[in-house]
């Protein structure tokens, strides 16, 4: 038992880690306008921030999470829902629909995504889905 303890701090270490810079772009980047036709220069820097969310939310999700559910349950969930309803359980997250839009923002960054979508991705990323982090990083500090 003391080991799954010691495996979910060290990896909580990574989680925040991978999320830090999300902050640190969070005060440093101007939310972006929609309407605005951004030159490669001007998106640059929110490049970087996008490629960090992408890391931050493979190590939060794809990694921590499914340690804890093992931890926990003794099993990782068969998908993202239900992993996600498993964090909910334990208190981890506050909503469910938000962190599903933030794996279907990742998966989107995955695949082909159009300046407009990755835009509106950023906007979300330093408004609502910082706001679920936030929570998520409060709740596992209390959790562990």
């Amino acid at each position: 038992m003391e080991k799954q303890k010691d495996l979910l701090v060290s990896n909580f270490e990574k989680v925040k880690k991978a999320v830090e810079p999300l902050f640190s772009g969070k005060e440093t980047l101007p939310p972006l306008a929609e309407e605005k036709d951004y030159s490669d220069s001007e998106f640059a820097s929110y490049g970087i921030f996008l490629s960090r969310f992408g890391r931050a939310i493979e190590i939060v999700v794809h990694i921590f999470f499914k340690i804890v559910e093992v931890s926990e349950f003794g099993a990782i969930s068969n998908s993202e829902e239900e992993c996600i309803a498993n964090m909910r359980k334990l208190g981890l997250v506050s909503d469910p629909d938000i962190w599903l839009e933030i794996i279907e923002a990742h998966q989107s960054l995955l695949a082909y995504c159009s300046p407009v979508q990755k835009i509106s991705i950023c906007n979300d990323i330093m408004g609502k889905y910082m706001k679920e982090i936030e929570y998520f990083l409060k709740k596992c500090e209390i959790y562990l």
